[in-house]
């Protein structure tokens, strides 16, 4: 079976973990940012990112998870640029008043 995504072709073979697992993970990538991109205002991915922060991090300190204070590190990076542009869009409002 082919499943062509981005301009990718996929063949799904359940032998092949790999292109099975490339292919859940570019449809992952394209739901997240379809979700962001579309649905989702830039204070609401703020608060998600923020969100996404504080449970990486709870299960970081609390369970030593290396994994999870990786995921934390991310939302930090995101919560940073996020940042920017929703400053942005506050001070074009503004200046439009």
């Amino acid at each position: 079976m082919d499943y062509h995504i981005s301009g990718k072709t996929f063949i799904v073979n359940l032998d092949l973990k790999e292109n099975l697992f490339d292919f859940i993970k570019t449809i992952t990538i394209n739901f997240k940012l379809i979700k962001r991109r579309i649905i989702m205002s830039t204070h609401e991915q703020l608060e998600a990112a923020v969100a996404a922060y504080i449970a990486e991090s709870a299960a970081f300190e609390t369970k030593g998870n290396k994994a999870a204070a990786t995921r934390a590190r991310k939302a930090l990076g995101d919560i940073g640029k996020l940042t920017k542009v929703r400053r942005g869009e506050i001070q074009d409002k503004k200046n439009a008043m």
